[in-house]
């Protein structure tokens, strides 16, 4: 029975060792990001446009919770290109151009590799302007995805990532049009922590 608790009082005292020294290691850090993408549209828009592709920067604060789970509340903004659809024929080529920016959170495992879930909302706009005709909608946008990151070293993670994106128009004059813009995106992304 003594050997027993003899045990257990080590194993416990290493534990504490091991977790103090982990809590000392794991500290907030700030986190850098740059995000490139194929985005392609979904659903019902006003002018069909083709995929096109996204570059995002992000900002955020990791910080360590329970076990190798990190919070990391973070900023983001976002440039979209949407080129013109070749199968509208009778309507004028319009290429799209959309800009997000907003905050959120992402929660992250601190493992090998790093598998992330994150959410962000803010405000978005879509605009395309052409000799014919114009268009420009804005409204709340919101992304939701997934990520996967490979630590190059202790400041470099590279991986992908893929994600929702909406625009939900703010004022819609026709019942008839879309009151949304939606877009799947994939691609890569590079970070770094200081």
């Amino acid at each position: 029975m003594k050997g027993a608790m003899k045990a257990l009082v080590a194993a416990a005292g290493a534990c504490a060792v091991v977790f103090g020294l982990g809590a000392q290691e794991a500290q907030a850090q700030a986190v850098v990001g740059a995000e490139l993408s194929f985005a392609s549209p979904v659903g019902d828009w006003l002018l069909e446009p083709g995929t096109g592709v996204g570059l995002q920067l992000r900002v955020g604060w990791e910080i360590p919770t329970l076990g190798v789970l990190f919070v990391q509340p973070e900023v983001v903004g976002g440039f979209w290109f949407f080129p013109s659809s070749d199968e509208l024929q009778d309507v004028e080529s319009i290429d799209l151009v959309g800009l997000t920016a907003g905050g959120g959170v992402r929660l992250t495992a601190g493992t090998n590799p790093e598998p992330s879930l994150f959410f962000h909302a803010g405000y978005g706009s879509i605009e395309g302007d052409g000799s014919d005709f114009t268009t420009f909608e804005d409204g709340l946008w919101i992304d939701a995805g997934l990520a996967l990151s490979h630590p190059l070293s202790r400041t470099w993670r590279v991986g992908g990532q893929a994600a929702f994106h909406a625009i939900f128009h703010r004022e819609v004059s026709n019942p008839s049009l879309p009151d949304q813009n939606k877009w799947i995106s994939l691609g890569a992304h590079l970070s770094a922590t200081f």
